[in-house]
């Protein structure tokens, strides 16, 4: 599943393991400006990523199972909802 996940947002699967095992420090990195980090970056469809991590996050406190489809298929409908032009989810193969 962390492998899925890791392809999917283009990160490498140690990558995904330290944030999340610095899920706190990323956070208050990315709420209150990141001031102290540079490597923290904000994307281009921003407010897409913050509600897909939410949804995500309740899914992983009800043991809720996540894949890579699922997953693509959410952010793809975040991104209708919003109204977001010409948003597509990338496979990260």
């Amino acid at each position: 599943m962390l492998c899925s996940f890791a392809k999917l947002v283009g990160l490498s699967e140690s990558s995904v393991r330290k944030i999340l095992q610095d899920r706190d420090k990323v956070y208050g990195a990315a709420t209150d400006g990141g001031t102290k980090s540079k490597k923290l970056k904000t994307g281009a469809h921003q407010e897409v990523g913050e509600i897909l991590t939410q949804w995500m996050v309740q899914c992983r406190t009800k043991c809720i199972p996540l894949s890579g489809p699922i997953i693509a298929e959410k952010v793809l409908e975040i991104a209708k909802k919003l109204e977001v032009s010409n948003f597509c989810a990338s496979n990260a193969v």
